[in-house]
């Protein structure tokens, strides 16, 4: 079985210790650090099987998330071409990910070939 690089965006980075500092503010710093901790090291676990988590190509081309506790979102870009698995971004909470992770990553199209579907 093929192991993928994975890569922290910096932006992905910058949400994880954004969520460092708020659950340190909000509860125990010590349970804010391991949760912090384990959501980091389920990021890099993607290394073993990255297409478990749910692909969102309608969103973005190559687009895949995964939930971490019900808390957190992780979403991702697998390049098979490149074994990497770059995390795009790290949401806590309720935040609209989507919404966030768009303004985020490079603006690509989602084909929408209708031609196939066509009767002939």
């Amino acid at each position: 079985m093929d192991k993928y690089t994975v890569k922290f965006d910096i932006r992905a980075r910058n949400q994880l210790a954004s969520v460092a500092r708020y659950l340190a503010g909000a509860a125990d710093p010590n349970r804010a650090s391991s949760f912090v901790r384990d959501l980091t090291n389920e990021a890099k676990s993607l290394k073993i099987f990255p297409y478990r988590g749910q692909s969102k190509d309608h969103i973005y081309p190559g687009l895949h998330i995964i939930g971490y506790k019900r808390r957190a979102t992780i979403a991702y870009l697998i390049d098979d071409t490149d074994k990497t698995v770059s995390i795009a971004g790290i949401f806590y909470g309720g935040q609209d990910w989507e919404s966030e992770l768009l303004a985020l990553l490079p603006q690509q199209a989602v084909s929408t070939d209708k031609s196939s579907t066509s009767a002939t």
